[in-house]
């Protein structure tokens, strides 16, 4: 891996000053997954569980992916558009941005 070092510095930084806060990032990521886990019942979207602070979505098609992309930049939340999405907390997001993005991708499956 290339620049594995600058990696490292950062994972020492945050053990060192973000214990707290790491972990509030998993555990909206743990919401995050189980809000978009019960949204995608009797779809054909994949929700994994969250085990860090990301969550991944498997979309059907790279169509779908570019309607989501679409009707997601429209409401001012930029996402990919490919099939697998990865999903991350981190410290620059909110349980109140998290569950607006949970109530746009219901929003947009209603559409669908």
């Amino acid at each position: 891996m290339r620049q594995a070092g600058i990696l490292a510095a950062a994972i020492d930084h945050a053990l060192d000053h973000h214990i707290e806060r790491i972990q509030e990032d998993h555990e909206n990521a743990k919401w995050l997954a189980v809000a978009l886990q019960k949204a995608c019942v009797n779809t054909h979207i994949g929700v994994s569980d969250a085990r860090t602070n990301m969550v991944y979505l498997t979309l059907p098609s790279v169509e779908f992916a570019g309607s989501l992309q679409r009707f997601m930049e429209k409401n001012k939340v930029k996402i990919g558009a490919a099939k697998k999405l990865r999903l991350v907390t981190h410290l620059d997001i909110t349980r109140r941005d998290l569950e607006r993005f949970a109530e746009l991708f219901e929003e947009f499956l209603k559409t669908q």
